[in-house]
């Protein structure tokens, strides 16, 4: 059952299970005919919660004594659902070279008729550069992946694949070892797993761990000089993952092998790896660590001294150079130390160098990230290293040097992890300590004062300890000033909507001095914290302890009733809080709330408020103890999550007094710090009369901070050779003594774009990683490269001239033939000021220049339109939309003859239509079943590359434009007139369109739809819906698009009664004992429709139940279903609906009774800091409404608290928010609260972004959710 698997390196270690290996044979191990028998019993009815079948695998391994060999897998599985076929429609196969090659020797798909179709691999199959590994900051050319596109394929198909494996060379030498997984998240209904060995070689350790009741069987026996072991599953059920689970494969049935006798031997092996590369020290290594340890008497402090500098200045990135064992083997430490960079094996090895230097018994540790490894066989099944000293009190410390900004040397996330010291006597597998939760806490004090009129003016400190330190103090590195304060107002904002940062400050000011620990204080205000009701208050606290520390992510989903696995945390942490209140004098506080504590071995939750002469005295803690809990704790967990979610909801209750005004503060900016500034950045463009354009870059950036370090250490230039060529005329580093380091060949390596693999039609589009050595706080980076592109339909550029750096001097030249026409934005409209022009010329070329000197970093916010709109910019282009959509459309034209197969598929699909809607429906779904969108943007090759339709057709995927061309195809074909529509990103916003069509950019419009007029003069689009949507929607709603043709800008729309809306309906009956029952029904229109309809359509039954279970939690921790989940896109709209009971939704307090609505989200703005130095953009239209209805209990007497009705017009024309809420009638006890939101698309001037954090604000408030009524 390989096909579960995915290997590759992680952390820079190889995860070493090897894959797919096989004999030199094309064959196959399976009879066909006794497996098709099989599979003619597996259907949906057989097993309804499962997407497919593996219906037989039969894998055999073959090594020798060498630890090379084979392994030969024959694969079938059965697709049952639109789910599972999406899932097989591409297959990825993992290797490493030199460790293993992958060839796929058999694909096929078997029909349900017994039709037997092979997958042409040569066509359909394509080798790439696994692209994942980039984002750990690792470039490996050869970590592979070998994937192929299965055409054609259908639900009730079954997939055969033959795979043959060499391995080439086994990770520790002459040796073999091996997991298979016997369990599956597919039903298993036979799978044969045998291994080969010969006799001088036998496998000496073996076990087959959490086994599923009488479905494995096994045997051992000789053959010649061969020893042949088999394990045979059968029938086994499907596992079922759950949320926060252990790694599948250290909970499902699996059997392990190996030749290894023990792990003392993994051990020796690692240290004698290692060692050459940890001896291989220099002088100037030996004098960093006498410098390092100068003064310093205690052993602890040395080594921290050591530690954090392979921590800080090593920075992590890794370049795979090795011979022995890549993945593993770490670089000779003189290496790693003089060219300041490595990944964690480079890293650990380093800094047990120096502590060597130091005189310390300093060992390379191997650890496990993820699933404790599986004591019984020994198996090097490691993905991370780290390192750790021996004292000589026997004490031994471990150290992850990767973490440049924890404070602690070996952090909590690494706890109750399998670990392996590397050491010259060997020793055994051991698990990390686990780290109490009072060493990871967040202490919270916050004092302050409230106004009657609810306004809060608070200071808080927070102290961060243990994982916490480490995990906020890395964050806060990769911020900036403006970043930072950001993040503390939504912090405040998550649990207090209407927070107002007025001041913040971080301690330690250098984040990267560990002697002190991680303190913030926080000044803020905070409106609305009191709600006013006829003769009461209701009062909140501002706790703080919801909103920040790592305990309150690491519980995760706890929807479900029961567990099968455990449930992790990883970490055992939590917070203590303590919040000192002054009260006005007009507050007079009637109603204390008494809270429900817990204490157990896995958790403890307390909370206490305390009034005296009108201060509030309360304090909260709450740890998570435990870094498992197993499903019999869950039960308890469940039960204690919903005991603290009452606690959350109760308030102080206080007699009304008169109300005044709040008066609030403005946040005041923190000044900004740049992490690097660039000294120069010159691009030199010019356009030759031949077509080609040659574009020179120069760039001269000076690293200020380690952040800057970071971020601009590694260069990556994406291009593709069809077109275009890339060359490094120059790449320096330049300390800040002078001192000059040039990259190494081996640090520039060219990478493969993700879709490369499964899309093999297309060129494949490589990137260019240039990997920069010695780079360091204060050092300057000088890179210089060209860049020659040809066949392009048209030069193109935007070039902003500021960026989140200071710019001394950026200049752009632009030399154009005098056959080549080029035109500009006016640039007196993009801050002329900003930017100076110099025009020259002469018998060939006319130049531009154009010059911007110390232009001031932007600063980092959210929500903020495309620059060119606020930016100093200049916009060119040669080409205009008119020519171009007509030398597309003459391309098309061409491609869109003799297309025999699609006429006559399209012939056989129509047949039994006799409608518009039938004929259009049925040829949009069979295009979205069966033709993958794969590939890149057509706009990024060549138009040669476009296809045919009947080639897009026979290979069973296409991008954009080849879907396009076959969904035209097939409309032709089918008697219909169709028009090519360019389709953008951007909504249809004069600001936004205007520049970019007097000055077209191609890639801003790099989709193509395809629009009909339907017999109503309505238009229909296609290519950007799938099989699961409305009939006339569009996913491109709302946004720019171009007509082929005339070249006329247009707003893409859908139908009308197609248009994007979501009304949500609840009522809400609220019970004399302050239970609720809730019902909800969800009305899905335009792409709301095709989305929820995709995603139900998608889940299997059990699937479905799961999903219902963790929604109703999302309502409440205590919620249970009254009803089933029910939907129905069989009509329009799609409707979704459902009914709880929450037994405690009300507080009860006296003869009061209170709660907020349940609305869904209200959080419709997105909010980053309280003011903006940019405009708002609302880059999509929003149409909402929530209406609930709710009843009281007989014994109500009157409603005290209750929502206001109001009306908000949101600034920039962009629709209005309108909020309604009365009672039925007069002493009714049945009231009506509605939302309705009406937004559009807009670009909102900074200077009324206020209005929208006011409206924003009350939204989120308690004013806009609470009911307090007084009871008979």
């Amino acid at each position: 059952m390989r096909y579960l698997k995915f290997f590759h390196i992680v952390s820079g270690v190889l995860c070493i299970s090897l894959l797919l290996n096989a004999q030199d044979s094309n064959s196959g191990l399976l009879n066909i005919r006794e497996v098709l028998k099989k599979a003619e019993k597996c259907s949906l009815e057989t097993y309804p919660n499962s997407d497919e079948v593996l219906v037989d695998d039969y894998i055999r391994t073959t090594y020798l004594t060498d630890g090379t060999g084979e392994i030969l897998d024959d694969t079938v599985i059965k697709i049952l659902t639109d789910k599972g076929r999406e899932d097989y429609k591409v297959l990825g196969f993992y290797y490493v070279l030199p460790y293993s090659r992958v060839e796929i020797k058999k694909l096929e798909v078997i029909k349900a008729d017994g039709r037997i179709i092979p997958v042409d691999i040569k066509t359909n199959a394509k080798e790439m550069i696994d692209d994942s590994q980039m984002f750990a900051n690792i470039y490996n050319p050869n970590d592979k992946i070998l994937k192929v596109t299965i055409p054609d394929l259908e639900t009730t198909d079954c997939i055969r694949y033959l795979t043959c494996e060499k391995m080439l060379k086994p990770i520790i030498p002459d040796e073999f070892f091996d997991r298979e997984l016997l369990e599956s998240t597919s039903p298993v209904v036979h799978f044969k797993y045998e291994i080969i060995a010969p006799k001088e070689k036998p496998i000496v350790k073996m076990a087959v761990l959490d086994k599923v009741s009488d479905t494995v069987s096994s045997y051992v026996d000789k053959d010649g000089d061969n020893i042949r072991y088999v394990w045979e599953v059968k029938d086994v059920p499907r596992m079922f993952p759950e949320p926060n689970m252990p790694p599948i494969q250290s909970v499902v049935q699996r059997v392990l092998t190996s030749t290894i006798n023990s792990w003392e031997d993994v051990s020796k092996w690692y240290w004698n790896l290692c060692s050459s590369h940890i001896n291989a020290t220099t002088p100037e290594m030996e004098k960093k660590v006498k410098e390092l340890i100068h003064g310093k008497a205690d052993d602890i402090d040395k080594i921290k001294a050591i530690y954090y500098f392979v921590a800080q200045e090593i920075r992590y990135m890794g370049v795979t150079t090795e011979k022995d064992a890549p993945g593993f083997e770490p670089h000779d430490v003189s290496l790693t130390f003089n060219n300041r960079y490595g990944v964690c094996r480079d890293k650990a090895a380093l800094l047990v160098a120096m502590l060597r230097i130091a005189g310390y018994k300093a060992y390379p540790v191997l650890i496990m990230v993820g699933s404790k490894l599986d004591n019984e066989v020994p198996v090097p099944y490691f993905n991370h290293a780290v390192s750790c000293v021996e004292l000589s009190n026997g004490k031994v410390i471990f150290m992850d040097s990767t973490n440049e900004s924890s404070k602690d040397i070996f952090p909590s996330y690494l706890c109750n992890r399998s670990y392996l010291i590397a050491k010259p006597d060997g020793v055994t597998l051991r698990t990390t300590p686990i780290v109490p939760a009072t060493e990871n806490l967040v202490e919270i004090s916050t004092d302050g004062t409230i106004n009657d009129n609810g306004v809060i003016d608070a200071e808080s400190y927070i102290k961060f300890e243990g994982i916490n330190d480490s995990m906020y103090r890395g964050h806060f590195t990769r911020l900036s000033s403006e970043e930072k304060r950001i993040f503390f107002e939504k912090v405040l904002r998550k649990d207090i909507p209407s927070a107002e940062l007025f001041y913040y400050s971080i301690s330690p000011e250098n984040l990267f001095d560990m002697s002190k620990p991680l303190s913030v204080k926080m000044r803020y205000t905070a409106k609305n914290s009191i709600v006013n009701g006829e003769g009461i208050k209701s009062l909140s606290l501002p706790w703080l302890g919801n909103c920040i520390g790592i305990v309150n992510y690491i519980v995760g989903q706890t929807g479900l009733t029961e567990r099968k696995y455990p449930l992790v945390t990883e970490i055992a942490c939590g917070y203590r809080e303590k919040i000192n209140l002054i009260l006005p004098e007009e507050i007079k506080l009637d109603s204390i709330p008494e809270f429900k504590n817990i204490e157990s071995e896995t958790l403890v939750y307390e909370r206490t408020i305390k009034n005296s002469d009108r201060k509030i005295d309360a304090s909260s803690e709450f740890l998570i103890k435990s870094v498992e809990f197993s499903p019999l704790q869950y039960l308890t967990l469940k039960k204690d999550l919903q005991t603290i979610e009452v606690n959350d909801k109760m308030r102080l209750l206080a007699s009304v007094s008169e109300d005044k005004k709040a008066v609030s503060k403005t946040a005041i900016p923190q000044e900004k710090e740049s992490d690097a500034k660039i000294l120069l950045q010159n691009v030199d463009v010019t356009l030759n009369n031949d077509g080609s354009t040659l574009e020179k870059h120069k760039v001269k950036t000076k690293i200020l901070t380690y952040n800057g370090k970071k971020d601009n250490s590694e260069i990556k230039i994406t291009y593709n050779p069809i077109w275009e060529n890339v060359k490094i005329l120059n790449a320096r580093v330049i300390s800040a003594s002078g001192k000059i380091q040039k990259i190494d060949t081996s640090e520039v390596n060219i990478m493969d774009s993700s879709w490369t693999a499964s899309a093999p039609r297309y060129p494949a589009e490589k990137i260019m990683v240039i990997s920069l050595p010695g780079v360091e706080v204060g050092s300057t980076i000088d890179l210089e490269y060209e860049a020659t592109t040809k066949n392009k339909p048209f030069y193109s550029g935007i070039f902003v001239f500021r960026s989140k750096y200071p710019i001394e001097k950026y200049e752009v030249k632009l030399n154009i033939s005098k056959e080549r026409n080029l035109h500009f934005l006016d640039i007196e409209k993009k801050n002329a000021d900003a930017i100076s022009e110099e025009i020259s010329e002469n018998n060939e070329f006319t130049s531009y220049c154009w010059t911007a000197l110390n232009q001031s970093p932007v600063v980092e916010e959210e929500s903020f339109p495309p620059v060119w709109t606020f930016l100093p910019t200049v916009i060119v282009s040669e080409g205009n939309w008119k020519d171009y959509t007509e030398a597309l459309l003459e391309r098309f034209n061409e491609l869109l003859k003799d297309n025999n197969m699609v006429s006559e598929l399209t012939e056989k699909i129509i047949e039994s239509k006799s409608s518009e809607k039938e004929k259009i429906l049925s040829i949009r779904d069979f295009i979205e079943k069966n033709i993958n969108n794969s590939g890149p943007a057509f706009t990024d090759l060549p138009l040669s590359c476009v296809s045919k339709p009947d080639v897009t057709l026979k290979d069973g995927y296409g991008n954009n434009a080849d879907r396009a061309l076959l969904y035209t195809a097939m409309l032709n074909s089918a008697g219909f007139k169709t028009q090519f529509v360019l389709a953008s990103g951007l909504p249809y916003l004069e600001q936004l369109l205007s520049p970019v069509y007097i000055c077209p950019q191609r890639e801003l419009f790099s989709g193509i739809l395809v629009r009909i007029k339907n017999s109503d003069d309505n238009y229909i689009y296609l290519n950007d819906t799938d099989q699961y949507s409305s009939y006339g929607s569009v996913s491109h709603e709302g946004d720019a698009g171009i007509l082929f043709g005339d070249a006329a800008p247009i707003k893409i729309e859908p139908l009308k009664e197609e248009k994007t809306y979501l009304e949500m309906i609840i009522n809400t009956s609220i019970s004399t004992d302050g239970s609720a029952e809730i019902s909800i029904t969800k009305k899905f229109y335009g792409n709301n429709f095709g989305d929820n309809n995709k995603a139900i359509s998608l889940l299997t039954p059990e699937d479905r139940a799961r999903f219902y279970k963790e929604l109703i939690a999302n309502i409440s921790q205590s919620a249970v279903s009254v009803s089933d989940l029910q939907y129905n896109f069989k009509s329009y709209p799609g409707i979704e609906t459902f009914k709880v009971k929450i037994p405690d939704y009300c507080v009860k307090d006296g003869n009061y009774m209170y709660f907020s609505l349940y609305t869904g989200n209200s959080r419709i703005f997105t909010i980053g800091a309280r003011e903006k130095f940019y405009p708002y953009y609302i880059d999509s239209e929003i149409n909402l409404k929530l209406a609930n209805t709710i009843t009281f209990p007989e014994n109500m007497q009157s409603v005290l608290i209750k929502p206001s009705s109001c009306n908000f017009m949101v600034p920039g024309s962009a629709g209005s928010v309108f909020i309604s809420s009365m009672a039925a009638g007069k002493n009714s006890k049945t009231y009506y609260d509605v939302i309705e939101y009406k937004l559009k698309s807009a670009i909102i001037p900074p200077e009324e972004y206020s209005r929208i954090v006011d409206i924003q604000d009350y939204l989120s408030s308690e004013q806009n959710s609470m009911f307090l009524i007084k009871l008979k």
